[in-house]
């Protein structure tokens, strides 16, 4: 108890002495640690903003009508070969309908304006999330795809 009571007394008369000294060597140990903090909330935020952003990759292929399930099921098939592809779904034209309604649902005038036979059948491709993967603009079609029709 004693070795306490000699710290704590030192403590006080070195910071009464030291005043200025003491201060400044408290405020740049803080400033530094909060610089530091902030700097791991900073990247860890943006590592989730990266995750989020590139997770959850759909492609959507719209099919021509009339839709042939046959040409669909090759098409599924030949999507489903693909390494960094996770899942092939076949959504009809209720179905995107429906899609589309719950998507704007706060927005009625627009679902009462558009024609359900409007929105085309599709498979909804969803792709592995892969920090190369490359992009291609809309144009045509791969003959390999091309040939399952």
């Amino acid at each position: 108890m004693a070795r306490f009571e000699y710290f704590f007394r030192e403590t006080t008369s070195g910071l009464r002495r030291n005043g200025l000294v003491a201060f400044a060597a408290i405020s740049t140990t803080f400033i530094a640690l909060l610089l530091f903090g902030l700097s791991l909330l900073i990247s860890r935020q943006v590592d989730l903003m990266i995750q989020q952003t590139t997770g959850n990759i759909e492609v959507v292929v719209y099919l021509s009508d009339p839709v042939n399930p046959d040409n669909v099921q090759s098409l599924t098939d030949k999507l489903n070969e693909l390494p960094v592809v996770s899942d092939v779904h076949f959504e009809t034209k209720e179905e995107a309908c429906a899609r589309f309604k719950e998507l704007f649902r706060d927005q009625p005038a627009l679902v009462k304006t558009v024609n359900c036979d409007a929105l085309p059948a599709s498979l909804r491709v969803n792709v592995i999330s892969s920090p190369v993967l490359t992009v291609r603009t809309p144009g045509p079609i791969p003959s390999t795809v091309a040939d399952a029709s």
